[in-house]
């Protein structure tokens, strides 16, 4: 067994914030270019590993020297080994290592569950649009409609079968509708074409639904999101997760500032102060400074740099995790803050 990933702080060997070293119990291969990873969680860390279906966890390890943190949506039901979904991406740093090296037996550093795109209990009917490894969060909510007396819609878009994840599995469930899209094969009892909104205008049916959970590529979630608001439903009811983004947030940061801001950060009740402009982030100035930081896209996808601001003001250039209401309550995803105050004290342990 090895351990994949020893981190160093000035030379120092430590365990990243929020992490644990979990092995690899086993390694299912579910396309020609993913798999699922199914890890042992220790009996001491259970209740560390509970998660509500539709979370992701972070993985972090050391490839060719580099430190590599991803983010990975769990596909195990909540009755199961704590299992996620990898497919290989283009110049995937990570996703090529998981499918391609890592193994049975070998042991890697992995945070616990967090996430917004979450279950919910109270829905009668869910519908889920998702494509390619976007299934992976709704997998684990399908399985969750499956144990309940809910039901779910499903539209999966594909290029092929041969490249669905799950597919025989999500055939199966008597709770879930499924309906398959495959842009490059025709196939049976299956649609031909990409997930789009035109959905939504030839079945307005669905739009009764209680909850709707969008994941995958941007320009999908977010035409069929917008469609979803303009048709009425309720923003409330609509739950995404983007798995990329492709475009560059637009928002510029406007301070009053006229030198550097001073900054304090709050992280494992130590802390650290420092100065600096709207240059660079909270959180890369944070990780100059040798904070041990949580974090893991860089890039508002994911929540897991969440800090709360306890003295002054920040403005983010994207986000598309926080609520309105974390929002509200002083909550930021550094990676993406940058100060526009003078003083700006900041909380990773709020």
């Amino acid at each position: 067994m090895s351990l994949f990933g020893i981190f160093k702080k000035k030379g120092t060997p430590f365990v990243p914030k929020g992490f644990y070293a979990v092995r690899v119990k086993d390694k299912i291969q579910l396309t020609p270019d993913s798999v699922q990873l199914v890890f042992d969680i220790p009996t001491a860390l259970g209740s560390k590993f509970q998660f509500i279906s539709g979370q992701y966890i972070n993985i972090a390890t050391k490839i060719d020297g580099k430190e590599i943190r991803r983010s990975y949506s769990i596909c195990s039901g909540t009755n199961e080994d704590l299992a996620v979904g990898i497919k290989k991406v283009k110049n995937g740093v990570f996703s090529t290592f998981a499918v391609d090296t890592l193994a049975v037996g070998d042991s890697i550093w992995v945070s616990e569950p967090m996430g917004n795109f979450q279950w919910k209990e109270n829905a009668q009917k869910i519908v889920a649009f998702c494509a390619g490894s976007g299934i992976t969060p709704i997998f684990s909510i399908a399985k969750k409609v499956q144990e309940t007396a809910q039901e779910m819609e499903l539209f999966y878009g594909n290029k092929t079968v041969s490249s669905t994840m799950f597919y025989n599995e999500i055939k199966a469930f008597s709770n879930v509708k499924s309906n398959f899209y495959f842009s490059q094969e025709k196939v049976e009892n299956t649609f031909e074409g990409r997930l789009s909104s035109a959905i939504l205008e030839t079945n307005p049916n669905l739009l009764n639904a209680d909850s709707f959970y969008l994941c995958g590529p941007q320009e999908m979630v977010e035409n069929i999101k917008q469609t979803l608001l303009e048709k009425g439903v309720s923003k409330d009811k609509i739950f995404f997760e983007l798995f990329e983004v492709k475009t560059e947030p637009t928002i510029e940061i406007k301070s009053t500032v006229a030198g550097n801001s001073v900054v304090t950060v709050i992280c494992d009740q130590e802390e650290t102060t420092f100065e600096m402009n709207a240059k660079s982030s909270v959180l890369q100035k944070a990780l100059d400074n040798d904070v041990d930081a949580p974090y893991s896209c860089r890039g508002g996808i994911c929540s897991t740099c969440k800090c709360k601001i306890l003295e002054g003001t920040a403005e983010m250039r994207s986000n598309q995790t926080l609520t309105d209401g974390e929002i509200a309550e002083g909550y930021i995803l550094s990676c993406q803050a940058y100060p526009t105050s003078e003083k700006l004290i900041v909380s990773y342990d709020a």
